[in-house]
């Protein structure tokens, strides 16, 4: 009825009227409605000319918008008879960030603070201001927890219905059985674990369970053909594109043959453009090459792993090793998952503890300098740790667990956890936010397996501390 097309009709004829506030237009009414009283919009800011010279030295008497606004707001709250509501933007939609209402909103509330309370002790605030949720179709709407929350939507109304039936809240309500699990869980215990395996569970057990317990394909997302032509590279063509470029010079490849091979990728402009970016991408491939020689001195062989633990034999290589311990590099900023798959491989050497081999471990990666924007090696470094046998006992476990139910471990939001507890950071990490990260929350294989609760809870934070608690032990302070 409301979105029906209505003809014109007089102003106050006994329905819902709009109308801009206007002085001696707020006549009395049962209920007086206030839209859009933000902070930047009202009082209304008046910007006058450069030649008006009233606002340059003004005097007693002279019309001031901003005290009309106020003058306004006062006979709108003296004609309110039964109902007087106010609305405003309260949290920013890109980052839930606090925004403030109109400074005689404030006022009001102030006012009502300082002149009212309930006997029951309940905060008068919650009782005036009504928080609503960001989107229309939020369950909030429909699970009748707040009286003062409703919607006439009947779409989104059942929609909000058959998300609460019963069996459809969650994916993964509880943990499978091995009886009842789906092959090959069922029908091959768990007798050998490969140490890649093993790393490819830890740096996102929901995809692990999602694609391997129950079988299950990701999405598969079709790239939409560029409809401009490319002048500069997005930070993934760009990681690429010096991937292949450091792959080409360890294999030996001259410089101009292994130009001429990226250029026929097409992920390059066209003309001297082309040419820019190589020599600054090729620039920055060099500097981490030549960072990355002096750590990759007195080579040895891979090591070999079959070690028995609780009747699974943990097996596979360790590369990398030196003299002066292992060492692992990524062309690009550091991330958590390279932090696990360090972690693991460096309790494996420090449990074979070669002759002539420092148990050490080194994470060579890319860091910005944010003034300069340029890039320079950062080493992170693990120190050797005793009982190494019973930290990977204890990651083995929880891939058993993993295989039966997905686990609450998220790799960037866990280690940030891990390292400061719920600031910012973690949920940057989780959320996302500025800066070209997305978060890991939006995640297909997280949204997936979590549907219909919230992951971050107690075995979040405990799991968060039992994986990366004694990776951050074994850091060495620069």
């Amino acid at each position: 009825m409301l979105d029906a097309a209505a003809p014109a009709q007089r102003f106050l004829t006994g329905r819902v009227t709009f109308c801009n506030m206007v002085p001696m237009r707020s006549i009395p009414a049962r209920v007086l409605c206030l839209l859009g009283m933000n902070g930047i919009d009202f009082p209304r800011d008046q910007r006058p000319l450069s030649f008006d010279l009233m606002a340059a030295a003004p005097r007693r008497g002279d019309r001031a918008r901003r005290e009309d606004d106020r003058h306004l707001f006062l006979e709108a709250l003296l004609s309110a008879r039964e109902r007087f509501y106010c609305s405003y933007v309260g949290s920013d939609q890109r980052d839930n960030a606090v925004r403030i209402p109109s400074v005689l909103v404030d006022e009001l509330l102030d006012y009502c603070r300082g002149a009212f309370c309930f006997t029951d002790g309940v905060d008068l605030m919650e009782r005036l201001l009504v928080r609503h949720p960001l989107q229309p179709f939020s369950r909030r709407y429909f699970d009748g927890a707040d009286v003062r929350l409703w919607s006439y939507r009947d779409d989104w109304c059942r929609a909000a219905r058959a998300g609460r039936a019963a069996g459809a809240e969650c994916f993964a309500a509880q943990a499978l059985t091995p009886a009842a699990a789906p092959e090959p869980v069922a029908d091959a215990p768990l007798q050998e674990l490969e140490l890649d395996d093993l790393i490819r569970f830890l740096r996102l057990p929901a995809e692990w369970f999602l694609t391997r317990t129950l079988g299950l394909r990701p999405p598969q997302e079709s790239a939409a053909l560029a409809e401009v032509e490319p002048f500069v590279l997005d930070g993934l063509t760009g990681w690429g594109l010096r991937q292949r470029l450091f792959v080409l010079a360890g294999e030996g490849c001259p410089e101009a043959e292994a130009h001429a091979l990226v250029r026929a990728a097409g992920d390059l402009p066209h003309g001297a453009a082309a040419e820019l970016i190589l020599d600054a991408q090729s620039a920055r491939v060099t500097a981490f090459r030549d960072g990355l020689a002096p750590y990759l001195t007195d080579a040895c062989p891979p090591l070999e792993l079959d070690l028995p633990l609780g009747g699974v034999r943990l097996v596979g290589w360790v590369d990398g090793v030196t003299a002066a311990g292992r060492v692992a590099y990524r062309l690009g900023r550091r991330r958590a998952q390279d932090l696990l798959g360090l972690w693991v491989r460096h309790l494996v050497l420090n449990h074979l503890a070669p002759v002539g081999v420092d148990c050490r471990s080194r994470l060579l990666t890319e860091v910005e300098n944010k003034r300069s924007h340029s890039f320079s090696l950062e080493v992170l470094e693990l120190a050797p740790v005793a009982g190494a046998v019973g930290y990977l006992a204890d990651l083995v476990e929880l891939f058993r667990q993993g295989q039966l139910a997905p686990l609450p471990l998220f790799p960037e939001t866990s280690a940030a956890f891990a390292r400061v507890g719920w600031e910012g950071e973690t949920w940057h990490a989780w959320q996302g936010g500025f800066g070209g990260w997305s978060g890991e929350s939006p995640q297909w294989a997280i949204r997936t397996a979590f549907r219909g609760r919230d992951p971050i809870d107690a075995d979040f934070e405990s799991l968060a501390r039992r994986v990366f608690a004694p990776v951050l032990a074994a850091h060495v302070r620069p």
